[in-house]
């Protein structure tokens, strides 16, 4: 297994999960700039890259989760 998104070789095939996502678009993340690095390299052909229909409804549901706990300032 590799420990870092930087030591992935060029053309891999990647499954994509759903904290990658959520650390590229969370402001808190310290892996923010990594996994949006990452995102943009899947973007430019660097890699290859899929994800699921389940991985996209776990992003869509922690947001509105995220969201609704900022609007409403629930704890968390």
């Amino acid at each position: 297994m590799i420990s870092s998104l930087d030591l992935l070789a060029p053309q891999s095939k990647i499954f994509i999960d759903t904290n990658i996502f959520l650390y590229g678009a969370m402001d808190y993340s310290k892996y923010r700039a990594t996994c949006r690095t990452f995102l943009q390299n899947i973007e430019s052909g660097t890699y290859f890259a899929a994800t699921s229909v389940q991985v996209l409804n776990e992003i869509v549901h922690k947001l509105i989760l995220a969201e609704t706990t900022k609007t409403y300032r629930l704890r968390s």
